[in-house]
C-alpha cells in the first residue's frame, strides 16, 4: 500500500501496510503540518529461498562470508526488508534501483550496559542516508526458536535527526510499538463505514 496522508486539525498522519503469509503489519507517524514525515514498512517471513538480486556488491561480499545457510537466509531477508521499507516510504516502488541503496549491518549487535549504539547504517549512492532512521526487529509468532515462526519487520522513518542509522533489538522499543492482534480482535473493534 502506498502511503496515505490524512488531515486531522493541524496534524497529518502517514500510514503504510505490509503483509506476508499470515502476518499483516501497519506503521503510522503523526506530525505537525510544517514538518511532514514519511514512513514505510515491510515484513517478511523468514523461510523462502532468496537469490539476493537486489543487493549491492558489498552486501553480497559480506553474505559470502556467512557459512550457515539459515544465518545467510536471515541476513539476506533482513537486507531486503530494510530496502523495501525505504522504497515504500518514498513511494518509488519498482522504479528505484535497489542496488544503489546499501545497508551495512554487523553480524551481531553489540551488547552491554546503557543504550545500544546503532546496529548499522544505510547508504544511498555511497553516501550516508541523512534524514532517515531504520528500525529492524525480528518477530516470533510463537514461542519456538525455529525460524518457521519468525519474521523480519523493518520500518523506515523520515526524521530530521536521522543519519541512516539502523536500530535493532531493545533500542527499537523507544521508537516502535509492536502489538499482536488477531483478526477477531480487529473485527470486534472495527467501525462500520457508511
Amino acid at each position: 500500500m502506498h502511503n496515505q496522508h490524512a488531515a486531522n486539525a493541524n496534524r497529518l498522519l502517514d500510514l503504510n501496510v505490509s503483509h506476508d503469509t499470515d502476518l499483516v503489519a501497519t506503521a503510522s507517524v503523526a506530525f505537525p503540518e510544517q514538518t511532514p514525515m514519511r514512513v514505510g514498512l515491510d515484513v517478511m517471513h523468514i523461510k523462502n529461498p532468496w537469490e539476493g538480486s537486489s543487493l549491492s556488491e558489498e552486501e553480497l561480499l559480506v553474505l559470502k562470508q556467512v557459512e550457515d545457510d539459515q544465518a545467510r537466509l536471515e541476513r539476506i531477508l533482513a537486507l531486503w526488508t530494510l530496502k523495501e521499507s525505504f522504497v515504500k516510504a518514498t513511494g518509488d516502488g519498482l522504479h528505484f534501483d535497489l542496488k544503489s541503496l546499501r545497508f551495512r549491518v554487523p553480524s551481531s549487535a553489540p551488547s552491554g550496559p546503557g543504550p545500544a549504539p546503532p546496529a548499522g547504517k544505510a547508504f544511498l549512492h555511497g553516501k550516508a542516508l541523512e534524514g532517515w532512521r531504520f528500525l529492524l526487529k525480528k518477530l516470533r509468532m510463537d514461542d519456538s526458536a525455529e525460524a518457521s515462526g519468525s519474521y523480519w519487520l523493518a520500518v523506515a522513518t523520515q526524521v530530521r535527526s536521522g543519519e541512516g542509522e539502523i536500530l535493532t533489538g531493545d533500542e527499537t522499543e523507544r521508537h516502535m510499538k509492536v502489538s499482536w492482534l488477531t483478526l477477531d480482535e480487529i473485527l470486534r473493534n472495527a467501525t462500520q463505514v457508511k
